[in-house]
């Protein structure tokens, strides 16, 4: 290659990126298609992206898009199936221009290899033209790359590229570190925004890595990730967005060691993120964000505990979660938040019950009934009718854990009141029910339960007429649902109810 050339900054705008990115991957020859999936394409004064997916606030495609809408009445798909195409052709088209502008000016070289019925096209710049750029354009390469890394870790959250290219991402990224290391120091570059998305790249390569069984990846590049982000957060205290992402690692960290078999040292890292989350929430109440993954983050702890079977460690993070939201003005008022607050709820009746305390998870219960009472009536312009079937559902399942609970208890009056609603909650399921395929049978059968508890409890009661009214009743609907069933697995649920029915009228007789 000819050391005579035109300067990097006369270069166009397009052909400096490229060369940017050429000069920082790895001392190979670099596929035509890696470069095409990455690149945007500026036209005229606005950036118009055409091939990268993030897309800015100035981008200008939003203009276009809703321009084109405006036209006659096309479909959403059909315009955003048009702005692909036009984004790939003519993304693609400048991308040869400006790759046809740096050979021509003796930046790189293009090699074409064939592979058996296709040619494979590869570009190469030489180590003489590598050192000269990074030794005097560092923090404009930089600069004129980050679009590059952007574009790289929003598509390997969105798409298969990980899947089909796992090393060539995998050697790319460890490629970056190392200048990090030794040449670049690309913390100091745009205020660190580059290595902020260094380091996502890092947590997204190992989060891929660990669920492929690349466990040796996965920690390598989970632990790049945290330590960049924190060198991060030390330099930029104020930047709360530093300050999340690094939470969101920690996070993201305990999940690999909890999976791996580590759970102590992975709580240690679940801790972390804990005192990110309240810190960031205890600063800015009024981000929602921030206030929702605090709640979650205590339900998700809780969770864990409770699937190892640490159910008083368990408790703590439901309760954590139940007083934040209760004791947080307007949360409760929130369908998102009282979603949580009934999952933390009925956790901890579940966590009480197993720790042989049912007075206290009765209570519980019985507290839920309220919370998912609101969910079902309170928010129709919010939730489907399927989410509000839902919550209808475990309202239902709710009252007959209640009741269940005073049945054993031989409180068989009381009993009766929470299977009555049962029945009462089931029907109006099933009415709500009709359209949606599979959900009506289901409800049915859940309405006759009810329907053969209320019967057991005028049995206890000795009021054998009604006993046997409400298992005729029951005896009925099953029969018909056992003849109407094409599915095997439910015809035996139907029968086995069924018989139960029988055997509780043989009582009576």
């Amino acid at each position: 290659m000819s050391s005579t050339k035109q300067p990097f900054k006369k270069l166009s705008q397009q052909a400096q990126s490229i060369l940017s990115v050429l000069a920082v991957l790895p001392n190979e020859k670099i596929p035509s298609s890696f470069l095409e999936l990455h690149f945007s394409f500026d036209e005229g004064e606005q950036s118009i992206d055409l091939l990268s997916p993030v897309l800015g606030e100035e981008s200008g495609e939003d203009y276009i898009k809703s321009m084109l809408m405006s036209i006659g009445s096309p479909s959403e798909e059909y315009v955003d199936a048009h702005i692909e195409k036009v984004r790939l052709e003519k993304g693609k088209k400048a991308i040869e221009e400006s790759i046809q502008e740096l050979i021509s000016q003796n930046w790189i070289e293009k090699i074409e290899k064939q592979d058996k019925e296709t040619t494979q096209t590869y570009y190469f710049l030489s180590e003489t033209n590598r050192t000269q750029l990074l030794e005097t354009q560092k923090e404009q390469i930089w600069k004129i790359t980050y679009p590059f890394f952007q574009s790289w870790e929003y598509k390997m959250q969105s798409d298969t590229l990980l899947n089909k290219n796992y090393e060539e991402y995998a050697s790319y990224a460890k490629h970056f570190l190392e200048l990090n290391e030794n040449q670049i120091p690309f913390l100091e570059v745009e205020e660190g925004i580059i290595q902020d998305v260094i380091a996502k790249i890092c947590k997204e390569i190992a989060l891929y890595a660990f669920e492929n069984t690349k466990q040796k990846d996965a920690f390598f590049f989970i632990e790049k990730s945290a330590f960049l982000q924190k060198k991060l957060t030390e330099k930029f205290p104020n930047n709360i967005e530093y300050e999340n992402e690094l939470g969101t690692i920690y996070e993201k960290w305990g999940d690999i060691l909890y999976k791996s078999g580590h759970i102590k040292t992975a709580f240690s890292f679940y801790n972390l993120k804990v005192g990110i989350a309240e810190k960031l929430a205890r600063q800015f109440p009024d981000n929602e964000d921030f206030v929702f993954d605090l709640a979650s983050l205590y339900g998700g702890l809780g969770k864990l505990d409770f699937e190892r079977e640490k159910y008083k460690k368990s408790k703590e993070w439901y309760e954590q979660q139940s007083e934040y939201i209760k004791n947080t003005e307007g949360l409760i008022q929130d369908v998102d938040f009282l979603h949580l607050l009934n999952e933390a709820t009925d956790k901890l009746a579940e966590v009480s019950s197993l720790r042989g305390y049912p007075v206290t998870a009765i209570e519980k219960y019985r507290e839920n009934l309220d919370y998912l009472e609101q969910l079902q009536q309170n928010f129709p312009d919010v939730l489907t009718k399927e989410q509000e079937l839902n919550y209808g559902d475990l309202l239902g399942e709710t009252n007959q854990k209640i009741g269940n609970f005073y049945y054993k208890e031989q409180q068989f009056k009381i009993a009766s009141e929470f299977f009555q609603d049962q029945i009462d909650i089931y029907e109006f399921l099933i009415d709500e029910a009709k359209e949606i395929e599979g959900e009506v049978d289901y409800f049915q059968n859940c309405m006759t339960i009810g329907i053969v508890m209320l019967g057991k409890c005028y049995l206890s009661r000795e009021e054998n007429d009604k006993a046997l009214e409400l298992f005729n009743e029951a005896e009925n609907i099953f029969l018909e649902m056992i003849e109407n069933t094409s599915d095997r697995e439910d015809e035996e649920t139907y029968s086995k109810n069924f018989k139960v029915v029988q055997k509780l009228k043989s009582q009576i007789h």
